[in-house]
């Protein structure tokens, strides 16, 4: 009987222990509980490398465990995507423990291609589960943070191409000037770019557009440079001006990532105006001529002068102002004994054009005491320029007599 009563006394004292290791458990877990601190977790996304696909993006993650229990996380998951709901990437970070009053750093690289979207935002959701073991009873906390982050760090990386403009004026045709430019377009970035709606214009200082050249839409690799060709026509009237300018403008659009994206592109640069002379072919070059007739009339002598001129070049010139100047050489000392101007004209292309005049040597300039010189010498120059060009080139021809040889 008393065995049996010290059995029960046993085992209420047994129940009553455990009652209160419960108890204390309980309340010890309850205050461990309650005094869980959320961990704080911090997201940075960085885009390590753009090419014309893709972008790959560095993307670290570091959780502060600051509780006096140790942490997991699992089930890490990252999801980006637009304002608007689209997903354009997601990928999962392995997790693991984060020792008490420590933090953790979670890495990862991945790609991310927008196709074409064009997003302002991007949505960046990362969600986890944190947990902590308490004597043996897991306790887990949702973790979940949104980022929203801007395109423009990613556009801001797009630098305009570098263009060098170069020209060569080729001649005159059909009363224009034929010209050759060649742009070079230098892409420094790392993905391709494209142009489209270029074209080269040519302006004087005033910004009067005097010829333009529309561009094909073309491509540019990344990393790259292109060599745009083109050729066009310059009104003549260009030559009128001091200073001429080659404009390049066209649309600059950025493939990268799978985003499309474009700015303006605007170059000047200054080039020298060319000179007649400059533009006139180098295997064709106008030649002149003369030829005079004299004779003595009751006034004096009386020469007639046709002046030739060979134009061998399409281009049709105009002959402003003719000069003759007639002189007798003694003693290498020329006298002037008449001059006189004949009316100019058309000098037509690809052939020969013939402008006639005549000069009077009056007797009182006949040195009488020494009729014969020892030569006389004869000059003729035409002014010649472009229909509705200030700019003029001269060309003439001389010629020495011996009159020596008709004595």
């Amino acid at each position: 009987m008393q065995m049996k009563i010290r059995i029960k006394k046993n085992i209420m004292i047994i129940l009553i222990v455990v009652f209160v290791i419960y108890s204390i458990i309980t309340t010890v877990l309850l205050f461990s509980v309650n005094s869980i601190e959320f961990p704080e977790t911090e997201i940075n996304i960085r885009i390590k490398e753009i090419t014309t696909e893709e972008a790959i993006i560095y993307t670290t993650i570091t959780i502060s465990n600051t509780n006096i229990f140790d942490m997991f996380i699992r089930d890490m998951k990252i999801i980006t995507s637009t304002v608007n709901g689209s997903e354009v990437n997601s990928f999962s970070i392995k997790g693991g423990r984060i020792c008490s009053n420590t933090d953790k750093t979670f890495i990862s690289n991945n790609s991310i291609s927008f196709d074409g979207k064009n997003p302002d935002l991007l949505k960046t959701q990362m969600s986890a589960e944190a947990g902590f073991n308490i004597f043996g009873f897991d306790r887990v906390l949702p973790l979940s943070m949104n980022v929203i982050s801007s395109l423009e760090d990613i556009v801001e990386d797009f630098k305009l191409p570098i263009v060098n403009i170069g020209t060569n004026f080729k001649g005159i045709d059909n009363n224009e000037i034929r010209f050759d430019v060649e742009i070079q377009i230098n892409n420094i970035n790392s993905f391709e770019l494209y142009l489209k709606n270029s074209k080269i214009i040519f302006e004087n200082e005033e910004g009067e557009n005097l010829g333009k050249i529309i561009l094909d839409d073309s491509n540019i690799k990344a990393e790259s440079s292109k060599i745009v060709g083109a050729e066009g026509n310059l009104m003549l009237q260009a030559l009128n001006y001091q200073k001429l300018f080659v404009k390049f403008n066209a649309e600059v659009g950025l493939l990268m990532a799978g985003i499309d994206q474009s700015r303006e592109i605007n170059t000047q640069v200054e080039i020298s105006v060319p000179n007649i002379e400059e533009l006139i072919p180098s295997d064709k070059k106008i030649s002149s001529a003369l030829r005079s007739d004299s004779k003595i009339t009751i006034k004096g002598f009386i020469s007639d002068v046709t002046f030739e001129v060979n134009n061998p070049t399409k281009i049709n010139f105009v002959a402003q102002e003719i000069l003759i100047e007639y002189y007798r050489i003694d003693n290498n000392e020329k006298t002037l004994l008449a001059n006189t101007s004949i009316n100019g004209g058309n000098i037509s292309p690809e052939g020969k054009t013939f402008f006639k005049g005549n000069f009077l040597i009056p007797f009182s300039k006949v040195q009488w005491y020494k009729f014969i010189p020892d030569w006389y010498f004869i000059q003729i120059w035409a002014k010649m320029s472009l229909p509705g060009v200030n700019q003029s080139m001269w060309i003439g021809v001389s010629s020495y007599i011996d009159v020596h040889m008709l004595t």
